[in-house]
């Protein structure tokens, strides 16, 4: 039977910390599943500012999935030149197997980038690399992310997906950049627990099922949007990841 959880999102932390407090969720995920996280963007990315210098930066690795083999997870990276940050964003994260799945090292791996506003897809030249750098999280005090992992042996169109969501102050849409990372899949890994910053973000969700593009945009704007519309969004997602899972 299909695992799914669901915890209040509590308030985050502001600010930078020396050290990470991990929280972590003990659940067998296997070879596909979707974890929703919320986070503070503006303490996420407050050391990434382009012109920065690099050794001022501070990269974070907000969620990582627990392996037998790698720990891969979603994390604050940058591009640079001449020792200063060009563009910052969110990048997709890899360990080798038994080290720590918090503060694993940024890795940007054969992403194609699409986005969303309200659902429906549009052309931008924001991406998950340089969101960090072109949006203004002044007036964001959260953003959503969600995380999908799917493996089928002898597959190379499947592997890690990030969904990264915030609702425009101003018009109220919900912007959703999504980044594919075919390169960031291992034939061993199979999630065992859910390892979260919670210096700046908090765990919303997960299911022992891959979401679909439509699902997890619905996860994110349920995380981020005020009740009511929070809890229908939220049953409306889970209850596609189970119909879906019932056809199977």
């Amino acid at each position: 039977m299909k695992s799914i959880a669901i915890t209040a999102v509590s308030a985050l932390l502001a600010g930078a910390c020396a050290s990470a407090d991990t929280s972590t969720t003990t659940t067998t995920l296997g070879t596909n599943y979707t974890v929703t996280i919320t986070f503070d963007p503006s303490s996420a990315f407050s050391t990434l500012t382009a012109g920065t210098a690099i050794s001022e930066a501070n990269c974070l690795t907000l969620l990582s999935i627990s392996s037998s083999s790698n720990p891969i997870g979603a994390g604050t990276g940058y591009s640079s030149s001449e020792n200063n940050i060009t563009l910052s964003g969110i990048y997709g994260t890899s360990a080798t197997a038994g080290s720590s799945p918090l503060g694993s090292y940024i890795s940007n791996v054969s992403w194609v980038y699409t986005c969303y506003v309200n659902g429906v897809s549009q052309e931008s030249d924001t991406t998950l690399g340089n969101a960090a750098s072109a949006i203004d999280w002044t007036d964001i005090s959260t953003a959503a992310l969600t995380m999908t992992y799917s493996y089928t042996s002898g597959s190379s169109t499947l592997g890690t997906t990030f969904y990264l969501s915030y609702v425009d102050s101003t018009s109220g849409d919900v912007y959703t950049y999504v980044g594919y990372a075919a390169g960031l899949r291992y034939s061993s890994h199979s999630g065992t627990a859910i390892n979260v910053d919670t210096d700046y973000a908090s765990l919303v969700s997960y299911s022992t099922e891959t979401a679909s593009v439509s699902e997890a945009i619905a996860l994110n704007t349920a995380a981020l949007v005020p009740e009511p519309a929070t809890a229908t969004l939220s049953l409306l997602a889970l209850a596609g990841l189970a119909v879906r899972r019932r056809r199977a």
